[in-house]
């Protein structure tokens, strides 16, 4: 399933003008990328948010009217798993990172086709060069954040199986 399909589209004018095909695909692809993974992340931390807001109203509002016995603490379970998936998926860190590279493709794609700043002056192979560089730099960065993320989340299970020992 794709996400951010609109921002996508508002924003291929930027790869369009690259002339060698295997960059502008590269561009693409991971603007797309990082795109439609922020805007997952995004949907999934505003579900969770969400349902973590609405279920303790639900509870509250079934405590008056004394439902059966096992409505309560379904909906308390439900609010606890919500919340902690949340917290365990990172999933509002993983939105801002994802962002984060897509706004820093972006803002490289756009000062390559203004042909401003590092771009400026340069002949079309220097200019392709530059932003071949710039773009592997800010998809590392960006692999790398989520790969911090991801290993932090998997030192805090370790931590826990040990503790447990």
């Amino acid at each position: 399933m794709k996400f951010g399909c609109k921002e996508i589209e508002n924003y291929s004018f930027l790869y369009d003008s690259i002339e060698s095909d295997v960059l502008r695909l590269r561009a693409q692809r991971s603007l797309e990328y990082y795109i439609n993974k922020s805007a997952f992340y995004k949907m999934v931390w505003g579900m969770l948010s969400f349902a973590g807001i609405l279920l303790p109203a639900v509870a509250t509002f079934f405590t008056c009217i004394k439902p059966a016995s096992w409505v309560i603490p379904l909906i308390t379970s439900l609010t606890t798993v919500f919340s902690g998936s949340l917290a365990l998926f990172k999933c509002a860190e993983k939105k801002s990172a994802y962002r984060n590279s897509a706004e820093n493709l972006k803002s490289e794609l756009s000062e390559y086709r203004a042909q401003t700043g590092r771009y400026q002056e340069s002949s079309e192979a220097d200019r392709e060069q530059t932003l071949s560089d710039a773009l592997e730099r800010i998809i590392k960065e960006g692999y790398s954040k989520i790969e911090s993320l991801e290993n932090s989340k998997n030192t805090v299970g370790r931590q826990e199986s040990t503790s447990r020992q």
